[in-house]
């Protein structure tokens, strides 16, 4: 009976939260904003059919890879922050707010950058953190255990300002392909330059010794500093030499074109024996 209550306690929770995570919305999810136009907003969306209460700060961060070219967050990077964070001189207003069901909520935000601010882009993420103004789970009791719980949800986009002339470009090197558990895997070497972060996609193609594309696939990226980027594809080649050509361009689908900036695409091929 207990275990059979656990289980019950856990099943509710994880639909509990599954449903809280569709409750509140945002967009965009990128904020950009620009030396010409220290102004910037996005609108929170309550979908639910309870008033939700609503909490903004901002948070320094950024998307990186280890080794192996796994991808992860990066939130303690004193170094960065002192170069790149935008962190301390952005404010939401509000900053705290309730809507009711169905509603929405415009988030206005100002940036006043220090003097002297270098030309370059620099960042940070908005947390927008949600909870029902009612609990949404009541006196749930479990042998005899008499138990409250609200849920705080909360979802991370991002904020850019940039400021007077911006570049970026990429170099390649080292370009590796092989199996994993998970699929077909290229990795790839990347150098950063410029003063901005690189927003695009990467084209990546397997292709067999006629020129046949036998495997392809493109990815959203964003290159803050060097590191090794590592692109999965479904592994349904056979064993064999293939050429393997990953090409970076700056245009993504979920970016204004006009906030990223361009640059001509930068491509690597070479030469991988799969086994």
């Amino acid at each position: 009976m207990k275990i059979n209550r656990l289980l019950s306690l856990l099943l509710l929770l994880f639909i509990s939260i599954s449903s809280l995570s569709a409750q509140v919305s945002i967009a965009p999810v990128f904020v950009f904003m620009n030396d010409g136009n220290s102004f910037g907003s996005f609108v929170v969306m309550n979908g639910s059919n309870q008033n939700q209460e609503i909490a903004v700060d901002f948070l320094f961060g950024y998307s990186s890879t280890d080794s192996l070219g796994n991808g992860f967050m990066v939130y303690d990077d004193s170094v960065a922050y002192e170069k790149f964070a935008a962190t301390d001189w952005v404010r939401a207003f509000p900053r705290t707010f309730i809507i009711e069901p169905g509603q929405r909520q415009t988030v206005r935000i100002t940036a006043r950058p220090p003097t002297g601010l270098a030309d370059g882009m620099y960042w940070t993420r908005i947390r927008t953190a949600s909870n029902p103004q009612a609990p949404s789970i009541d006196d749930l009791a479990v042998e005899g255990l008499r138990t409250q719980i609200t849920f705080r949800f909360e979802q991370v986009t991002a904020l850019f300002y940039k400021k007077g002339a911006l570049s970026t470009n990429l170099r390649l090197t080292n370009i590796q392909g092989d199996r994993t558990e998970n699929g077909f895997s290229a990795l790839v070497d990347i150098q950063r330059t410029g003063n901005a972060p690189f927003f695009g996609t990467a084209n990546v193609k397997l292709r067999n010794t006629s020129n046949e594309i036998v495997a392809e696939n493109v990815f959203p990226v964003s290159v803050y500093f060097d590191g090794t980027r590592r692109f999965t594809l479904p592994d349904n080649v056979p064993n064999g030499t293939y050429t393997l050509d990953i090409t970076f361009v700056s245009q993504r689908s979920d970016m204004p074109n006009n906030d990223i900036v361009q640059v001509n695409p930068v491509s690597l091929s070479g030469q991988i024996f799969l086994q």
